[in-house]
């Protein structure tokens, strides 16, 4: 692990934008027979690096392996301020879910009420996406692609109709 922290200051990555996760010790058996043989331990060290430079996350992450990682995982790529956005992605689900209540009004011939009785926004998460260090070819800087950022908001909400 030391090597590879090493080697990423060396790309000019701040030691304070890289942090241990998870750090544990595994004891590992192997059964023979029926009888639980000591194998030794496995050691989990679990490093997040942060980054701002895009162009630059191949590089790291060829660089990792190179110097000892043998797993890479959850690399996400995200906005410095996101809350604007996530504020009008909010607001879009609002006016959708506004939207659709009109057209369920229209379609029973009732009155929507002006305001929405209840609104509850719906937390959403999402499941890391594992990049194994397997796929690696060596001396070539990994081609990883960020792609849009998009901002999500769930919204439920619960209308009057007369």
């Amino acid at each position: 692990t030391s090597d590879i922290i090493n080697s990423l200051i060396q790309l000019a990555i701040p030691r304070e934008k890289i942090q241990t996760t998870d750090y544990r010790i595994d004891i590992q058996y192997d059964y023979k027979d029926g009888k639980q043989i000591f194998m030794g331990y496995k050691v989990t060290h679990l490093l997040q690096i942060l980054n701002d430079k895009i162009e630059q996350t191949g590089t790291i992450v060829d660089t990792a392996v190179a110097n000892g990682a043998n797993e890479v995982t959850s690399i996400r790529f995200t906005v410095m301020q996101p809350e604007p956005y996530e504020l009008q992605a909010l607001s879009l689900a609002i006016r959708n879910a506004q939207q659709k209540a009109l057209t369920i009004a229209h379609s029973l011939g009732a009155t929507l009420a002006s305001t929405p009785h209840q609104i509850k926004e719906l937390l959403q998460t999402s499941e890391p996406v594992p990049y194994m260090a397997a796929k690696f070819v060596a001396n070539a800087v990994t081609p990883i692609q960020p792609g849009q950022i998009v901002s999500h908001a769930k919204v439920q909400v619960w209308f009057y109709f007369s």
